[in-house]
């Protein structure tokens, strides 16, 4: 199990209050679980402090700040301004169109935004035209990680045990490592927006596999506007995001 993964498992028995590490490891094999459950023996003689500040350790490596040169659209940059050095904030606010009138941007946008910022700056830059196979695949699938991660945190236990053992342990775990630190904890976490739903319910009308991840994320980088640097595979998940995120209402124009 790579530490990552390890991370992510520890993370998520923590948030749900999982204090043998049962229900997460439930799914996993004999050796897998074993790692997670000693790591969660270890944090648990820990005092208080020092058990925090393992935990924040752990989320921050899943959580990286956004990069100067994020690779969103500038209205999508300029959403998450308020984020950013003040300098460089108030830089993509200059870049960016003015919004459409009324338009105010909720905190599960804000969150999706900075999820597939921070997922995409992690990976190698894309060529001048369309990145290689293994950077579209990265770029798409980590943003399909986290809006994933945000979406079954609302869904019906049943449901969202269903599709987590659709996407296999590896890819399971990546999700609930960013379901248990989804990010800011002093707000309570908004709902999955109608756009979101509406996402995930187009990917899941095929059987994909852990390649659902990667379908979400084709479809939610076409739902912000980014639908030039797909591939063969993804290139109909990201027109499709486009389309589904007019027909909502709820894209950046």
């Amino acid at each position: 199990m790579s530490p990552a993964m390890l991370d992510g498992f520890t993370l998520a028995a923590a948030a749900s209050g999982d204090g043998r590490a049962e229900r997460a490891t439930d799914a996993l094999a004999t050796e897998p679980a074993r790692a997670v459950r000693a790591r969660i023996e270890e944090l648990s003689v820990l005092d208080s402090a020092a058990r925090k500040a393992e935990l924040q350790r752990a989320a921050r490596s899943l959580r990286p700040a956004i990069a100067e040169d994020a690779p969103l659209p500038p209205r999508a940059r300029a959403l998450l301004a308020a984020e950013a050095p003040r300098e460089l904030g108030a830089r993509w606010i200059a870049e960016a169109p003015a919004p459409r009138r009324g338009f105010v941007a909720s905190p599960s946008l804000r969150a999706a935004l900075r999820g597939i910022a921070t997922q995409l700056s992690r990976a190698p830059s894309p060529a001048p035209h369309r990145a290689g196979a293994a950077g579209v695949a990265g770029h798409e699938r980590g943003a399909g990680r986290v809006l994933l991660a945000r979406i079954s945190a609302a869904l019906h236990s049943d449901d969202r045990a269903r599709i987590l053992r659709s996407l296999g342990a590896e890819e399971a775990a990546a999700v609930m490592a960013l379901a248990a630190h989804p990010g800011d904890s002093s707000a309570p976490a908004a709902k999955p927006t109608a756009l979101e739903r509406g996402l995930l319910a187009a990917a899941m009308r095929e059987q994909l596999g852990a390649e659902l991840t990667r379908a979400l994320g084709a479809l939610g980088l076409g739902a912000v506007g980014d639908t030039s640097q797909g591939d063969a595979w993804s290139d109909r998940w990201r027109r499709a995001g486009s389309e589904i995120a007019g027909l909502e209402g709820a894209c950046l124009e």
